[in-house]
């Protein structure tokens, strides 16, 4: 049986040409819907930023990560602008993910996951999200659009004692049998 946390940024690890910093602090909120304080990357860049993650505080290992991210271009039209993310656990990134090509004008909730883990609670305290913008940022200027970023939250599933939970009845009888 899995289970699922929550966990928020807490700390800047790269702020790359993302503004401003300190990048995690604005998108920190929880809240599960936009707030107005965002971070952006210029709308003549592409750039990478990465935060750091809270620890998460089950033991278990864990099988799926869950990025969840309110993310808009800073007007509608121009040129596309797209956004990316990628996890680092350990050290060792595990396959950048296209979050959209073309982002809109709104903030809208996207959901990018890593599936097919198998990481400890300790490695997982190693956890960082890199965000990253994508798309044409040359051309006329009054068609350049910045990418922004107004919260994420990280969705770990992971599982307790790997076979699951021993039913009682059984350990009873396999106690009395003399095999515990």
């Amino acid at each position: 049986m899995a289970d699922t946390e929550v966990r928020q940024p807490d700390g800047d690890v790269s702020v790359g040409d993302w503004a401003a910093a300190p990048l995690w602090s604005k998108i920190d909120e929880g809240a599960g819907a936009p707030d107005g304080t965002y971070i952006w990357c210029p709308n003549n860049k592409n750039s990478i930023g990465e935060c750091s993650v809270e620890n998460p505080s089950n033991p278990g290992t864990y099988t799926q990560v869950d990025i969840k991210v309110y993310a808009r271009k800073s007007a509608a039209g121009g040129n596309q602008r797209g956004l990316d993310a990628d996890i680092r656990v350990g050290g060792a990134l595990q396959g950048q993910k296209t979050l959209l090509a073309n982002l809109t004008e709104s903030f809208v909730e996207y959901t990018l996951s890593w599936a097919g883990l198998s990481f400890s609670q300790g490695q997982m305290n190693s956890l960082q999200v890199l965000f990253i913008s994508t798309g044409t940022t040359g051309g006329r200027p009054a068609n350049r659009r910045e990418v922004h970023i107004d919260y994420y939250e990280t969705v770990l599933i992971y599982t307790v004692g790997g076979k699951g939970k021993i039913k009682p009845s059984i350990s009873i009888k396999a106690m009395e049998a003399g095999f515990i």
